[in-house]
């Protein structure tokens, strides 16, 4: 497995990006707009005192998922 699909539970899908997932694309839907954010593992955004949820949180753990994974299959 090299891709991983993370859905927060707001409508908005990550997806990882790369052979490592270095880079993660974060879609967003708003209204009619489909908005993209792409965010690399060097320089995550901070999570929110009050946010919804961490992307900072959930893309650590899908790359922790990643690399078990990845751990498993070249068993």
């Amino acid at each position: 497995m090299t891709t991983i699909e993370v859905y927060p539970g707001d409508g908005s899908v990550l997806v990882s990006q790369g052979v490592k997932a270095h880079f993660f694309t974060h879609y967003i839907l708003m209204g009619d707009q489909l908005e993209e954010r792409t965010y690399s593992l060097k320089s995550l955004p901070p999570g929110k005192p009050k946010g919804f949820h961490s992307i900072e949180k959930l893309i650590k753990t899908a790359i922790r998922f990643l690399q078990l994974n990845s751990q498993w299959e070249s068993r």
